[in-house]
Formats: structure tokens, sequence, C-alpha cells
């Protein structure tokens, strides 16, 4: 039987295209994930590709830890790093 895909492991994804300096590659698959949320903009903690549709427990905190993150290192411009506290750009 076929499983979703872990919905974190994507915006862990994000993180390492933005850390590698890839920032349009980044934003963009950041720019999918989003799209995949519910018409109450929530996650679950997997995604089907085959059907379209999210699996498993909605809503899922593992998976909009990550979105926070990586919307907060996108929109600062530069990469984070878990050992500092995340900062505002400015």
């Amino acid at each position: 039987m076929w499983e979703g895909l872990f919905l974190a492991c994507s915006f862990w994804l994000v993180d390492a295209l933005h850390l590698a300096g890839q920032q349009t590659e980044a934003t963009q698959l950041f720019e999918r994930l989003l799209a995949l949320r519910n018409d109450v903009g929530l996650l679950s903690e997997e995604w089907d590709p085959h059907t379209g549709r999210q699996l498993g427990n909605t809503p899922q905190a593992f998976s909009h830890f990550p979105l926070v993150t990586s919307a907060l290192q996108l929109h600062a411009g530069r990469p984070h790093h878990s050992n500092h506290p995340i900062t505002p750009p400015g």
C-alpha cells in the first residue's frame, strides 16, 4: 500500500535549498507546499500525490512548525541555524 509524503520533510528541503543558496528553487517549492493546504489553511502530516489529498492527522503541528520556520527564513533572506533564535530582519 502506498503511503503519503511526509510534509515536514518537504519543508526541510525548502530550508536545505535556501541554505545552499538556491533561493528561487526554495521559494518555488515553498509556494507549491502552501498550495496543499486545505480550505481553512491547515496541513495534515502527509500528502498523497496520486490522489491529490492530505493523509493522516489533521491539523498536524509537525507540518506547521517547519512551515513557519521556512517562511521566516525565506522572509529574512538568510538561513537560520538551530542553535540561534530567529530574529526578524531590520
